[in-house]
């Protein structure tokens, strides 16, 4: 390993430290009453590290943020999920295995999820997911569809898929992800079958 490989891997391990330790508290404290020295002192951190990578905690929530939400975006894929042509899908078995890296990686985020949806994150990540899944489905489904049937069928899909997954949070440990992706096919197989007829 070069020096500049060991620089670059040193940088990884203390911002890793400084998302723990804002995790860490924020189950504990409303964001308004965090400070810098709460963080620094779980991170077990100099201030001026701190103050290296952020500018204060407004920035690296932001940032922290930010990266969640782009991240998510980036690795949820909805390209299959045509619901027009839902139904005559013959590629089940490839739906199915991105479902699972889906769950998967879902599962891998538990804890740092559940700790941007709590209130004292004053902030709104949870709908800012949900709406991402809207944006996505609408994508996905491209159909130049203007109504506001169509606009709920969108909501309650990815509405549903939210509440889903923080479902699935509390029972994880007895629920497991190919089960969850048997639930979730039936589940959206028949809100398809018995929504999509009345918006067309």
């Amino acid at each position: 390993m070069n020096e500049n490989q060991h620089i670059d891997l040193r940088i990884i391990k203390t911002k890793e430290s400084i998302k723990e330790a804002f995790q860490c508290i924020i189950k504990e404290k409303n964001f308004s009453k965090i400070t810098v020295t709460n963080i620094i002192e779980k991170a077990r951190i100099n201030r001026s590290t701190f103050y290296k990578y952020y500018e204060d905690k407004y920035e690296l929530r932001d940032v922290l943020l930010s990266e969640t939400l782009t991240d998510f975006s980036n690795k949820i894929d909805l390209s299959l999920f045509n619901f027009e042509d839902y139904e005559k899908l013959k590629d089940y078995d490839v739906r199915r295995h991105k479902g699972i890296n889906h769950f998967n990686y879902m599962l891998k985020n538990k804890e740092w999820y559940l700790a941007l949806w709590n209130r004292n994150m004053e902030a709104y990540v949870y709908e800012d997911m949900q709406q991402i899944l809207e944006n996505k489905l609408k994508t996905s489904i491209n159909q130049n569809i203007n109504s506001s049937k169509y606009e709920l069928f969108i909501r309650m899909c990815a509405s549903c898929a939210m509440k889903n997954l923080q479902w699935w949070y509390d029972y994880s440990d007895q629920i497991s992800v190919e089960e969850m992706i048997d639930m979730n096919s039936k589940f959206f197989n028949n809100m398809y079958n018995i929504m999509w007829p009345k918006i067309n």
